[in-house]
């Protein structure tokens, strides 16, 4: 059991390794794609940064002002470590670590960081982005804390029959259809689908056909 068990990890981590490489490879195809996501990216790595004082912020706000994420990791791995951080300041520090993880297709390291944020500041954002990570690096149980975890904050934050709830649903859906438990995906495929016609109505008529497909076990 112990041989099998190994032998299913290096599956797993052989197929994260295949999907990093064709996510780079499709981000190398499709350049103004990548260019949005990356500006989009920096944008609310500097949100995140806002007006903190300090040197390290600073450092922080000039990389991302030259587009340099590297540089950005090293300044906000500072941040995030200090000893006397405020608790929202770290979680938006390993936040945005999980962000410019996500941008160099690096998931384990994205997967940890964004977990770290969700521990550290459990909004719905952070959740989200916890969870779907989780997944792509194969932590199901996790994973399936987290969407819990995710919806329950959709409702606190957006309230109930909302957009975010229905993406929440939609999200552990997947993650049950994934693992093989369709009795339990259909349902909250249903689900999401009525909260987002409730919420979207025809203005999303795509979104809700996806869904619909996806409800098709």
């Amino acid at each position: 059991h112990e041989q099998d068990k190994e032998e299913a990890q290096g599956l797993e981590a052989r197929a994260l390794i295949i999907e990093e490489h064709d996510a780079l490879r499709a981000r190398v195809t499709d350049k103004d794609e990548t260019v949005a996501e990356l500006r989009a990216t920096i944008a609310d790595l500097k949100s995140r940064i806002g007006n903190a004082p300090g040197p390290d912020a600073d450092a922080a706000r000039a990389a991302l002002n030259d587009g340099d994420l590297d540089t950005a990791q090293d300044a906000f791995e500072r941040i995030s470590a200090a000893a006397d951080i405020a608790v929202m300041r770290k979680a938006d520090a390993e936040f945005a670590l999980g962000e410019i993880a996500e941008q160099q297709v690096r998931w384990y390291d994205a997967a940890r960081h964004f977990a770290d944020a969700a521990r550290l500041k459990p909004s719905w954002k952070s959740l989200n982005k916890a969870a779907d990570y989780a997944e792509r690096v194969g932590n199901y149980s996790e994973a399936e804390a987290l969407s819990i975890a995710e919806r329950n904050a959709a409702i606190a934050e957006f309230g109930e029959a909302s957009a975010e709830e229905a993406e929440s649903l939609n999200n552990l859906a997947e993650l049950y259809k994934a693992t093989g438990r369709y009795d339990e995906a259909e349902p909250l495929y249903k689900r999401a689908i009525e909260n987002l016609l409730k919420t979207l109505g025809a203005e999303q008529p795509n979104k809700a056909k996806m869904l619909a497909k996806n409800a098709r076990l």
